[in-house]
């Protein structure tokens, strides 16, 4: 939690500093520049989910199961050593989950939901 705290501070903090440059207004600029930091964080964690969820190793299974499937990929498979195991299951590790994964979803959820809740009470 002290994670997630930090960094929606530090969301806030940097926004408020890049609003000098900004033309429009100084809360406008740090709804703005804040939701989209905001944004940013909660990709790149989505996108650290989804790597550390495995999903990519059923993609590569998929495709190893594909290339056997045909006649040449068959044929293929039993002079190169792509697939080393042989077996029709394979067993993929999960990788480690990351550190900053849960911090990056939830700083990010939290000011992005923030940011819209203050752009619809404050310029509507």
């Amino acid at each position: 939690m002290k994670k997630v705290f930090l960094a929606i501070l530090t969301i806030y903090l940097f926004s408020a500093f890049l609003t000098f440059f900004y033309d429009y207004g100084f809360w406008l600029g740090i709804i703005n520049i804040s939701f989209l930091i905001g944004m940013g964080l909660l990709v790149i964690g989505g996108l650290m989910k989804v790597v550390e969820s495995g999903f990519f190793n059923g993609i590569q299974y998929a495709f190893k199961r594909f290339r056997k499937s045909t006649k040449e990929g068959s044929y293929i498979s039993k002079f190169d050593d792509m697939d080393e195991t042989k077996d029709v299951h394979e067993e993929y590790n999960k990788q480690k989950s990351f550190a900053l994964t849960a911090p990056f979803l939830l700083s990010g959820s939290i000011a992005v939901a923030a940011d819209l809740i203050a752009s619809y009470l404050f310029y509507t």
